[in-house]
C-alpha cells in the first residue's frame, strides 16, 4: 500500500475517533462532570486539528505523486 493510502486511511480512523469523542461530550454536557465534558472537548478540538493537517498533507502528497 503506499504512503497516500496509508495516511488516507489513518486520516479516516482519525475522523472517525472525532465523531466518538464527540458523541461522548455530548453525552456528558449537562451532567455533573463539567471537568471531564471539558477536557473531551479539548481532546477533540486537538484531534479535528490534526485531522485537517493529515488531510492537508495527503492531498500534498498525491499531488506529488
Amino acid at each position: 500500500m503506499s504512503s497516500a493510502a496509508e495516511l488516507s486511511s489513518a486520516a479516516s480512523s482519525l475522523d472517525q475517533l472525532v465523531h466518538r469523542i464527540g458523541r461522548a461530550v455530548d453525552e456528558f454536557t449537562g451532567s455533573n462532570d463539567e471537568d471531564l465534558t471539558l477536557g473531551l472537548m479539548e481532546v477533540e478540538r486537538s484531534l479535528k486539528t490534526a485531522s485537517r493537517r493529515l488531510e492537508r498533507l495527503v492531498k500534498e502528497l498525491r499531488a506529488r505523486q
